[in-house]
């Protein structure tokens, strides 16, 4: 692989039938490393982010990130789609409380109540026909109910350093690299009131990898994880465009996030961010990312 000259082809976005699908993707101008504090919150060393200004698509980068269908490979599509409003109508007392309040430790007891609980497994319950193997004894999705402050660049906070992390990979699952794209991937659904955004880079680990070795850095994914590689290529090709794209209420991202770097953005919102994380294989059936009818 050669060392990368703008945006290249990888990871398409399918957003389904949505009519503003153009509008709701920007690009940024690349990476730079994260300022030591935002929002009082800490980021590790070594933490990188997108820069402040973004723009739209132009009409080559649009064909290259879209795609008219879910591929047959989740491990290469991010899929918008947008949730049935009675399965989350039992969740909307969290947003209505988080309209007059800021503080995650008021609202963190309301999201892990019976009310929620109930909210969550018939979520799950819905989502668990779209699983690849539905019956299998461990095929339930994983996750939970995550709040975040608003106006944050990016939202992820390690649990140990309890600092944010910046542009990332998860390692939920720890496969391969050569089958990283195998991994389960996630539905982020945005139960709160306002817009928020799913940030990344458009290209596989194996191709992140590939880059780095072009440009000359004599270190494996082996060595130092997806997320310090991630960081390296970020560092060495530091006008390599962040993708984002803009989740509404209601609305939720289905993303391989084991095999791309990315984080959840909160930068343009007034109250606090509220979301709906949950792990698995999820097949981009066309009745999963087909708009659902208004009722």
């Amino acid at each position: 692989m050669k060392r990368i000259n703008g945006l290249s082809a990888g990871i398409k976005v399918f957003c389904g039938q949505s009519q503003n699908s153009v509008d709701r993707l920007q690009l940024s101008f690349g990476t730079q490393p994260a300022p030591s504090s935002d929002q009082g919150l800490f980021y590790e060393p070594e933490s990188r982010i997108p820069t402040e200004r973004w723009r739209s698509l132009e009409s080559a980068e649009h064909e290259l990130l879209f795609s008219e269908c879910p591929l047959d490979d989740p491990g290469q599509t991010i899929a918008i789609v947008t949730l049935p409003a009675r399965l989350l109508h039992p969740l909307k007392f969290l947003s209505d409380e988080a309209g007059g309040c800021l503080d995650q430790a008021r609202l963190l007891p309301l999201a892990n109540s019976t009310v929620s609980t109930s909210g969550i497994a018939e979520i799950k319950k819905y989502l668990r026909c779209y699983l690849e193997s539905p019956d299998a004894d461990n095929a339930e999705p994983r996750g939970g109910i995550v709040v975040n402050p608003p106006a944050l660049t990016t939202v992820t906070v390690d649990p140990r350093s309890r600092k944010l992390i910046g542009l990332h990979a998860d390692d939920w699952y720890r496969f391969p690299l050569s089958s990283r794209h195998r991994s389960p991937n996630r539905i982020c659904i945005n139960i709160g009131s306002q817009a928020r955004f799913f940030l990344f880079i458009n290209l596989a680990m194996v191709e992140i990898c590939e880059a780095v070795s072009a440009a000359g850095a004599n270190i494996s994914w082996e060595q130092i994880g997806g997320t310090s590689m991630g960081r390296l290529f970020m560092k060495l090709y530091p006008s390599y465009p962040v993708i984002r794209i803009r989740v509404d209420p209601g609305e939720a991202y289905i993303a391989p996030t084991e095999s791309i770097i990315h984080d959840g953005s909160s930068i343009d919102m007034s109250v606090l961010d509220i979301s709906l994380s949950l792990r698995g294989r999820f097949r981009l059936t066309p009745a999963l990312t087909a708009d659902p009818p208004v009722i």
